[in-house]
């Protein structure tokens, strides 16, 4: 998922918070990962994704974001994160062999 910032203009690059539109933010979900540096990973199962794109429309907090990544997010401590590194690895070598988990979120 990439979270697309909407401005009025991007004419200048400081005080951005006086050029934002967060009402025009839009999401764009993907196929596997773009960049080097994943946020977080998520699993949403079929039967949960109505449920998924329920919470992520909910977000406005940060208390938020870490219930969402509870329920759906693969942090770097858990046991699945192992699995899905190496699943990714085997589907997508290229872009896998990128990434740096040093920002991936772990909350």
């Amino acid at each position: 998922m990439i979270h697309n910032n909407a401005h009025i203009n991007i004419t200048h690059m400081f005080k951005e918070e006086k050029a934002r539109l967060p009402e025009e933010d839009t999401l764009t979900v993907v196929p596997g990962f773009i960049g080097a540096y994943p946020n977080s990973f998520l699993r949403i199962n079929r039967a949960e994704l109505l449920l998924f794109i329920d919470q992520v429309e909910a977000l406005s907090s940060e208390a938020d974001y870490s219930d969402l990544l509870g329920r759906f997010g693969i942090r770097r401590t858990s046991a699945a994160f192992g699995t899905t590194v190496t699943a990714y690895r085997k589907t997508a070598p290229v872009e896998s062999g990128l990434f740096d988990y040093n920002r991936l979120d772990n909350r």
